[in-house]
């Protein structure tokens, strides 16, 4: 959006100080990558969420609606006051969100589907992809509508609707 508008590249610093004034003001949520390891996780970027997804449509405007970005974004907000330790992870896969308790994790992964067929493997494969040295308590699979519990590679994975899990998870 910032290249775009001003039609010249900007640096990673300009970006970095933009995306942290937007933190400090409270417009933005940074989201860090988990790792036990705190060098490794300092290492990876981190994701920034606007605080008010009207803003942040209008911020990244699209001809088409989002709604997968927008579905994660609401979830994003609901989870944040859920845990008080809330990651993403990612590698060659990402799971969009970890939250911790007790050290015991519950994955999330976001995806807009309403039926088995339209799950994306890559949705499935992030939590096989999981750090395996981490106890995982729950694996969701937060949903436009679908629910359902699946079985991938031996893991039960609860395909929730988001509706479902603003009003009971976790």
């Amino acid at each position: 959006m910032i290249e775009g508008e001003y039609s010249e590249k900007s640096s990673t610093t300009t970006i970095s100080n933009y995306l942290e004034d937007l933190v400090q003001a409270y417009l933005a949520i940074e989201l860090k990558h988990f790792d036990y390891s705190i060098k490794r996780a300092f290492r990876k970027p981190s994701k920034y969420f606007i605080c008010d997804p009207g803003l942040r449509n209008v911020m990244a405007s699209s001809l088409t609606p989002d709604y997968g970005r927008l579905l994660e974004h609401v979830v994003f907000l609901y989870l944040r006051s859920a845990y008080d330790d809330l990651y993403f992870w990612s590698d060659t896969r990402e799971v969009d969100f970890v939250g911790l308790r007790n050290r015991v994790a519950d994955l999330y992964n976001v995806t807009y589907v309403s039926n088995l067929k339209e799950i994306d493997e890559r949705e499935l494969q992030a939590f096989a992809d999981f750090p395996s040295n981490t106890k995982v308590r729950n694996r969701y699979l937060i949903t436009w509508d679908l629910e359902d519990r699946i079985t991938y590679k031996g893991m039960k994975i609860d395909a929730v609707p988001a509706w479902k899990l603003l009003i009971k998870y976790p």
